[in-house]
């Protein structure tokens, strides 16, 4: 159980002193190795465990059967520890995996919803165009990103404002 709880603890520890990656490259190549990591050593250390708490089950019963003395495992070494500090395990993976993914969304989501937005503008003008209100003026719009219901009503107040001085 010892060589489980300090396998844990490295892990953690390597987390939380890894360098966040600095390009898109550099972040799939941890996303990786991570995923590979839930492969191997995770499904190897649920396993290991499992194993554990089988065992202590399987000597507490053959001691109550057989009438022997009580035992249990050393301080720091108990199926309570182990509980604890898998509880903690999972919070600093959920911790590292969600790091991980935050990076990539960086990378990839400015560009994908710079390109979403611009294709849905496109789609405006064309459908504005289709409709016959080619006199439609929206720059306080172009090129601002976030909310389209926000930049809709900057657009629509840009136009009444303009409609109005006209």
């Amino acid at each position: 159980m010892s060589i489980l709880l300090q396998s844990l603890d490295n892990t953690s520890q390597s987390w939380q002193t890894a360098p966040s990656p600095t390009n898109y490259p550099d972040a799939m190549a941890v996303l990786g190795q991570f995923a590979e990591y839930k492969k191997t050593s995770k499904r190897s250390w649920v396993k290991e465990r499992q194993e554990l708490a089988g065992l202590y089950s399987n000597i507490q019963t053959k001691i109550r059967t057989y009438g022997l003395a009580a035992w249990e495992p050393r301080d720091g070494l108990q199926l309570e520890d182990l509980e604890v500090r898998w509880s903690e395990f999972l919070g600093a993976e959920g911790a590292r995996s969600r790091a991980i993914n935050a990076r990539i969304r960086e990378w990839v989501g400015k560009p994908v919803m710079e390109t979403v937005a611009d294709r849905q503008d496109q789609r405006d003008v064309a459908e504005e165009l289709r409709a016959g209100r080619r006199g439609v003026h929206r720059p306080a719009a172009k090129g601002r990103a976030g909310d389209r219901r926000a930049q809709g009503r900057v657009a629509g107040e840009s136009n009444a404002r303009r409609l109005a001085s006209a």
